[in-house]
């Protein structure tokens, strides 16, 4: 239905946003570009920074979007519906898709996060070899 639809499309930004960026990226490498734009080129260091400041300041998004499908509440009946869209039940086959997708972006959540623990583990590293800083 429509939750599930809308559900799809806030889970998927951050992945297609991710890929997009890279596909940019190479896409600038390609293509030629006349001598006066030759700065307007992504280099790998460059589109990775941007990413990471991105995902950075959408992480909580990203993990509350990831966790809605896994939030349900018992109506007095007896069912369980999601908190966020109460028209689906929890158990049902919408309600196991968006779980699926809850799943992948909370795997890109842990992704970044161990991405961040490693690059603050060899910042200092980093800083003594400048040159080989590149994701």
């Amino acid at each position: 239905g429509t939750s599930l639809r809308s559900y799809v499309a806030q889970s998927f930004f951050f992945p297609i946003l991710v890929v997009g960026s890279f596909v940019v990226q190479g896409l600038t490498q390609i293509i030629p570009f006349p001598k006066r734009f030759l700065h307007l080129k992504w280099t790998k260091a460059a589109t990775c920074n941007m990413l990471g400041h991105l995902l950075q300041e959408a992480y909580i998004m990203m993990s509350n979007i990831a966790f809605i499908p896994f939030s349900c509440f018992k109506h007095p009946n007896g069912s369980e519906s999601l908190l966020t869209a109460t028209n689906i039940l929890c158990g049902s086959a919408e309600h196991r898709n968006m779980q699926a997708f809850g799943t992948i972006l909370g795997l890109l959540c842990m992704v970044f996060l161990a991405l961040c623990s490693y690059a603050a583990l060899k910042a200092p590293y980093w800083s003594n070899y400048p040159v080989r800083m590149s994701c």
